[in-house]
C-alpha cells in the first residue's frame, strides 16, 4: 500500500515506531467515546491493535492508513476502510471510518484525510462504493461525510446499544458516479488557487447594491454603468489568470478541464419555493448579524468621540469614525475618494458589501436607507465627481470580498499563507485598477500629477505581466507551485 499525500498530511502504511502516538490515540477514552469496540485500555492492547492494522493491510482485506503530519511524520489520527465484496463492476468498501487526536480537531485535517483517501479509493483501488455511518449524535463525523461528498441513505432506529442505552444509527454511502460529480473539476492545485483568487472578481448578488447606489446617484441611472461592471469583473478573471500562469508559483501545463452537467429540467413551483426561503432566510440570518452590529458600530462611532475633556455624543466630523476615517483616507486619495465617508464605507464593505449603503446612509445624516440608497444619491453625487465615483465602484468591485466569502478562501486554500496572499492580491489589483481609471480620467480632462505618472508605470508593469514569457523551471520543465 502506497504513501498518500495532501498539502499538509503524508496517509501511510502504520509502522511499529507509531505505537506510542498510536495507543495515546487508541486509549483516550473520552476521544474515542463512539468507538469503544476498538478503544484500549494498556500498552500491550494498543500493540496488538497496532500489529493487526499492519497484517491485514498486508493481506488486502482492508486500507488503512497513518494520517500523519508532513512536519515530523508523526501519526496524529487514522482514516481506513474493509473491503467488504469485490463483484465484477469493482470492490465495494463497508465501512469507512475515521479518528483524530484532540489537538489536531476543528482545523480541516481529517476532512482532508477523508477526500484523499475516498480519491484514493476510487480511482486507483477500483472501488464502486464506499459505505459508512455514525450514531445520530455524533455530529462532527456527520459533517465530515457531508463535507466529503457521502449521501445519508437511511437509520436505523434504535439498532444499536452504546453507552447504557440504544441508539439510532445513520447510514451514509458513496458511488463513484455521485464522486465523480462531486469532487473537485480542477483537480492541479495549483489552478485551483489560482482559481480561487480570481472567481471573486465576478460581482455577487452582494455588489448590486454597490452597483445600483454609484449608478443611480453619479450616472442617471445609466444601464452601461452595471454593463462595465460585469465587464470588468470578466476581464479581471481572464487577465489575472494570464498573468498567474506566467508567474513561478503557478507555472506549468493546464490541467485538463471536464465539467460533466447535470440533466436540466423545468422548475418545480416546490424547488423554486424551497430555493427562494433558503436564499431569503440567509439574507434575513446575515442582515440580522453582521449587518445589523456593523450598523451599530457605525452609528455608535460617528456620534461619539472625545471632546471638551470627556467622552460624549459629538458632532460627527469630531466622531471617532471621523477620526480613523481620516488616518486611511490619505491611501485612497490617489484613487479620488480621498474624504474619510467614502474610505470607511470601502472598509465596512469588507465585512459585507451590502454595508456600503448603509454606511454612507449613516454618514450622510440618514438613518435608514434603502437598499440602493435613493436616499443619499443628490449628497453622494456633490461629493464624488462621476471618474472617482467610477473608481469606487471598481474599488469595491474587484478588492476583498465580504468575511462570509473570505471563510471560504481560507478553507479551501487550507494554508494561512495562501489565504493571506490571495486576499493581499485581489485588494493590490483593485487598487491599481482604481488608480489608474481616475489618474486617467483625470488626465483627459486636463489634470497632470505625480500619480499619473505613477500611473503609466503601474500599467507598464502590467502590461509586461501580461505579455512577458512564460516562466520554465531549469530542464524545460514548469515549475509546480508549492502547496
Amino acid at each position: 500500500m502506497r504513501i498518500l499525500e495532501t498539502p499538509r498530511l503524508f496517509l501511510r502504511p502504520y509502522e511499529e515506531s507509531d505505537l506510542p502516538e498510536y495507543h495515546r490515540l487508541l486509549s483516550d477514552r473520552k476521544n474515542m467515546y463512539y468507538l469503544d469496540d476498538i478503544t484500549t485500555g494498556s500498552m500491550e492492547e494498543s500493540h496488538e491493535s497496532l500489529k493487526a492494522a499492519i497484517e491485514i493491510n498486508a493481506l488486502g482485506k482492508a486500507r488503512r492508513f497513518c494520517v500523519a503530519l508532513k512536519s515530523g511524520n508523526k501519526l496524529i489520527g487514522a482514516a481506513s476502510y474493509e473491503i467488504a465484496a469485490v463483484t465484477p463492476a469493482g470492490k465495494i468498501a463497508d465501512p469507512m471510518g475515521w479518528f483524530i487526536m484532540p489537538e489536531f480537531q476543528n482545523k480541516g485535517y481529517i476532512t482532508e484525510a477523508v477526500k484523499r483517501v475516498l480519491e484514493f479509493a476510487f480511482d486507483e483501488d477500483n472501488c464502486v462504493r464506499v459505505a459508512t455511518g455514525c450514531y445520530k449524535d455524533n455530529i462532527p463525523t456527520q459533517k465530515v461525510m457531508l463535507k466529503t461528498g457521502f449521501k445519508k441513505e437511511g437509520e436505523r432506529v434504535n439498532a444499536l446499544w452504546h453507552d447504557g442505552r440504544l441508539k439510532t444509527r445513520l447510514e451514509f454511502a458513496i458511488n463513484k458516479e455521485d464522486y465523480r460529480l462531486a469532487s473537485r473539476t480542477i483537480e492541479n492545485d495549483r489552478d485551483r488557487k489560482m482559481t480561487i483568487m480570481t472567481t471573486t472578481f465576478m460581482p455577487c448578488g452582494a455588489k448590486l447594491p454597490v452597483i445600483a447606489l454609484i449608478a443611480g446617484a453619479v450616472f442617471g441611472g445609466a444601464g452601461w454603468v452595471a454593463f462595465s461592471a460585469y465587464f470588468v469583473g470578466i476581464a479581471a478573471v481572464i487577465v489575472s489568470g494570464i498573468i498567474l500562469k506566467k508567474s513561478k508559483m503557478f507555472a506549468g501545463d493546464a490541467s485538463p478541464f471536464v465539467m460533466e452537467l447535470p440533466a436540466y429540467h423545468m422548475p418545480t413551483f416546490g424547488a423554486v419555493m424551497r430555493s427562494m426561503w433558503e436564499r431569503g432566510w440567509s439574507f434575513i440570518k446575515k442582515a440580522g448579524s453582521i449587518i445589523l452590529l456593523s450598523t451599530i458600530f457605525i452609528w455608535f462611532a460617528s456620534n461619539f468621540g472625545f471632546a471638551d475633556g470627556g467622552f460624549g455624543m459629538v458632532d460627527m466630523d469630531d466622531s471617532i469614525l471621523a477620526l480613523l476615517g481620516g488616518f486611511i483616507a490619505p491611501v485612497f486619495a490617489p484613487l479620488g475618494w480621498g474624504n474619510w465617508q467614502t474610505s470607511v464605507a470601502a472598509i465596512t464593505g469588507l465585512v459585507a458589501k451590502e454595508n456600503v449603503a448603509g454606511t454612507m446612509g449613516i454618514l450622510y445624516g440618514y438613518a435608514e436607507v434603502s437598499e440602493e440608497g435613493e436616499e443619499i444619491w443628490g449628497a453622494l453625487a456633490a461629493s464624488l465627481p462621476a471618474v472617482a465615483a467610477y473608481s469606487f465602484l471598481i474599488f469595491n468591485l474587484l478588492c476583498a470580498p465580504c468575511f462570509a466569502a473570505m471563510g471560504a478562501i481560507r478553507r479551501e486554500m487550507n494554508n494561512a499563507k495562501w489565504f493571506w496572499a490571495a486576499i493581499g492580491y485581489q485588494c493590490g489589483l483593485a487598487y491599481v485598477v482604481s488608480l489608474c481609471v481616475y489618474q486617467f480620467g483625470m488626465l483627459f480632462a486636463g489634470s497632470f500629477g505625480v500619480w499619473t505618472i505613477a500611473a503609466f508605470a503601474l500599467l507598464a508593469g502590467f502590461l509586461y505581466l501580461l505579455f512577458r514569457p512564460a516562466y520554465k523551471a531549469k530542464g524545460g520543465a514548469a515549475m509546480a507551485a508549492r502547496a
